[in-house]
């Protein structure tokens, strides 16, 4: 399997929201890594700024990262079960990424898993933990 690494930025917007992380490794891989930079709040909230996806062959970028193919975040959802973050071609607005979790909360401890979806490259089942 492809080794993968997934840097997701995002950034608070107010004093109810709170900077944390996130990482992600494969299930059925241990070099499938995804390593998040995120912000909650309360009802949870996503709100990603930047984003890096990283295979072996190819990157993605929303930031324009020389020599990465850029896309877009074009869709994040997030409630107390589940997290949803969608990365399209900005050209054609198609779906090129999906990173979908469920999400387990308890006090201030989060514990995430679900797939990383890349089209034309493969499906990756990440566990994660809050860090």
């Amino acid at each position: 399997m492809r080794a993968l690494c997934l840097g997701l930025s995002l950034l608070a917007a107010g004093p109810a929201f709170a900077t944390g992380s996130l990482e992600c490794q494969g299930i059925d891989d241990n070099a499938v890594v995804a390593s998040l930079l995120l912000t909650r709040s309360e009802p949870p909230v996503l709100m990603p700024l930047r984003a890096e996806i990283v295979t072996v062959d190819t990157t993605w970028s929303t930031v324009g990262v020389e020599g990465a193919k850029l896309v877009d975040i074009v869709h994040t959802y997030a409630d107390e079960r589940s997290a949803i973050v969608e990365f399209a071609d900005p050209a054609t607005s198609e779906i090129l990424i999906s990173l979908r979790l469920a999400r387990g909360v308890a006090a201030d401890s989060y514990a995430e898993a679900g797939v990383l979806v890349i089209v034309g490259v493969g499906a990756y089942a990440v566990a994660c933990i809050d860090g």
